[in-house]
């Protein structure tokens, strides 16, 4: 069964005679009308040969002479005759009922003795059938009834029951005969017709594919970011001239591949290169790199990896982004320089001014100085602005010096509940005075290897913040516990809160919280920042949980053990 499904489904070559007889009817004027005449020319003159050696005084008939005279001139004139006459629509008729005519006298001169000659009739009947369908088919049976019925009175034979056979089956074979060509050609036609409507639409299709393909490779080559398309196997499909050129700087002269982390100078390795992990399925996004030797021309390239998955969930491959950030870093590194420039110059006048204000206060109290309500007053508000200033400035040196990754660590062994304990304590009049409930939960934690300053610093801003943000009536809790093998600080308060929009930007710079704002509470953006950068020094997380109106929960969870050089 298989080896017939195979020979049914395969489509048909063309065998060498028919490529033979093509080709020489496609080398004549007449064309289709010479591939109506050659097979039946063919069969009359094997007919004639036949009657040369069995019956040779048939052939003086002047019935057989004229029937093959009519069959050669039919075939001469397809072969010869003008283009313009082979042309005309109705030749095909006057052959066809000449070749009717020669059948008809073949058999009359046999004197009905090969009847069967009138089977030749299938050849004009067919080709009528076939040039015109059915109104052919009505001419083609009409003339095979003419062809049958004549030559039988011409030689006035009585009616019996073997002639009225005779008479009526050779009309049935030829109607079969061409009822089926009809039926054969229209159906033929009809396919023909889709197959020419699909041809123009694969055509159309193809068409738009390849004017969508043309756009699309402009489009990517009129891009200053780089593409590269990988497909689900990780062979790479596509890529720009801007990726072509970003690469070249990835090999200089030295042969080594030229690619460095967000720090410039740590090498990165192949493995870790966005190609790379787009072949292995991962995705990524703004992930930092330069491209280039320190030395020479270097660019920093933020590479973004978007998975391609189709409408079934079938990963399909990935499309590499890559986008030159270079000047936008160097803005960003000036910008950080001026910073840390400007604020390490504040810093020495205004704790210079803190200085001198305290010495003022210090002479108001001891009575060396008295100073007016007034005056009292008008220091007492500039000592306050003054430390808000230098609170500013310190965030800021501390800002840049985590940006430039000159952060550092000064540890000793002590426990997280210790220093807040301390800073409890030390918060508690403020929260008295605010009208806000402190509640302390420090469970002990076992000592560990902490910056004190540092992280004192952190606890600081976070009972601060809970503070700031919390309304009185308001209630705060600070609390530590061990979880595991880390000791965990956490700061709740009843507060305005924050909605999730916002929760998802509170570690970026400068930012402030729309409830913030809107309630017109001063900040400067930077405090979570910098507590975020201390803990994960330490090797820990800092997380937040908050709701608008319900209050945020912040917890810092520090390993034992754990402290980033």
């Amino acid at each position: 069964m298989s080896g017939l499904a195979t020979v049914v489904g395969d489509p048909p070559g063309i065998s060498r005679w028919s490529a033979a007889l093509a080709s020489m009817v496609v080398r004549s004027s007449g064309g289709s009308l010479l591939t109506l005449q050659i097979p039946l020319t063919l069969v009359v003159g094997l007919v004639v040969a036949l009657f040369a050696v069995a019956a040779s005084q048939i052939l003086v008939h002047p019935a057989i002479v004229l029937s093959v005279l009519l069959i050669l001139g039919g075939c001469a004139y397809a072969r010869w005759a003008p283009a313009r006459r082979i042309g005309s629509r109705w030749a095909p008729v006057v052959i066809c009922l000449v070749d009717f005519a020669a059948i008809g006298l073949l058999r009359y001169g046999t004197h009905l003795e090969f009847g069967i000659l009138g089977v030749l009739s299938v050849f004009p009947a067919a080709w009528l059938a076939h040039t015109y369908l059915w109104r052919g088919a009505a001419l083609a049976g009409a003339a095979t009834v003419a062809v049958t019925v004549v030559p039988e009175l011409a030689t006035s034979t009585a009616l019996t029951v073997h002639v009225g056979v005779r008479l009526i089956l050779l009309p049935l074979i030829v109607a079969a005969v061409i009822v089926a060509v009809v039926v054969i050609t229209e159906h033929t036609a009809f396919q023909e017709r889709e197959l020419q409507r699909e041809h123009a639409r694969l055509d159309a299709a193809l068409t738009e594919s390849e004017s969508t393909s043309l756009l699309l490779d402009a489009m990517l080559e009129s891009l200053d970011t780089g593409l590269l398309a990988i497909d689900s196997s990780g062979e790479t499909i596509r890529m720009n001239t801007t990726t072509r050129e970003l690469y070249d700087l990835t090999l200089p002269s030295t042969g080594a591949r030229a690619v460095f982390a967000a720090d410039r100078t740590s090498p990165l390795g192949r493995e870790l290169m966005p190609a790379a992990l787009a072949r292995r399925g991962e995705q990524a996004t703004g992930r930092l790199m330069w491209f280039g030797l320190p030395s020479g021309r270097q660019r920093a390239i933020s590479a973004n990896i978007v998975r391609i998955v189709d409408s079934a969930g079938v990963d399909r491959g990935a499309l590499v982004a890559h986008h030159d950030v270079t000047e936008l870093m160097e803005a960003i590194e000036s910008k950080d320089r001026f910073v840390g420039t400007v604020s390490h110059e504040l810093r020495t006048p205004l704790t210079s001014i803190m200085g001198y204000l305290e010495l003022i206060a210090e002479d108001d109290s001891a009575g060396d100085h008295p100073l007016s309500p007034e005056t009292r007053e008008y220091v007492s508000i500039a000592r306050r602005n003054a430390e808000q200033l230098l609170s500013l400035v310190s965030d800021l040196l501390t800002t840049a010096q985590i940006d430039s990754g000159a952060l550092r660590l000064t540890t000793d062994e002590t426990s997280l509940s210790t220093l807040v304990s301390e800073a409890v304590e030390a918060a508690r009049p403020r929260f008295d005075e605010a009208q806000i409930r402190l509640t302390a939960n420090v469970v002990p934690t076992v000592p560990q290897e902490i910056d004190r300053r540092r992280m004192a610093q952190v606890i600081e801003n976070l009972i601060s913040n809970a503070l700031k943000y919390t309304p009185a009536g308001g209630s705060v809790t600070v609390a530590t516990s061990t979880v595991l093998d880390a000791s965990v600080l956490t700061v709740s308060d009843t507060g305005i809160g924050m909605n999730r929009a916002d929760l998802g930007k509170m570690f970026t710079k400068f930012f402030r919280a729309e409830s913030a704002r809107e309630n017109r509470i001063q900040g400067f953006g930077l405090g979570l920042v910098i507590c975020r950068a201390i803990v994960e020094a330490h090797g820990g997380k800092l997380r937040i949980d908050s709701a608008l109106g319900r209050g945020t929960k912040v917890s810092a969870v520090l390993p034992v053990g754990v402290v980033e050089d």
